[in-house]
């Protein structure tokens, strides 16, 4: 069982979707990632590219934030690395 979660600066954020199949959660997390980035760039539309450019948060940024959880039986734990989609760099929630 997987669980996708939206992680935030403080904690979860969102708990996003829930499957049994780690290919349906990895089509999961592109689906969500792409809706961020969009919120994002319709939130950033009305500034100027250069304000943009410096303050809109990157595709790999955004993506960072979602993370694929595996129920082990008693417990989820993070399964981003052994999916292939780990963080960029070191997330300390």
């Amino acid at each position: 069982m997987y669980l996708l979660i939206e992680t935030g600066d403080e904690g979860i954020e969102d708990l996003c979707y829930l499957s049994d199949s780690s290919v349906v959660i990895l089509d999961k997390r592109k689906e969500f990632i792409a809706k961020k980035i969009s919120l994002e760039a319709e939130l950033w539309k009305n500034e100027s590219p250069e304000f943009r450019e410096e303050r809109m948060p990157s595709e790999e940024r955004i993506s960072d934030y979602f993370c694929v959880q595996q129920w082990d039986g008693e417990k989820f734990n993070c399964a981003c690395s052994k999916l292939g989609v780990s963080p960029s760099s070191q997330m300390l929630r």
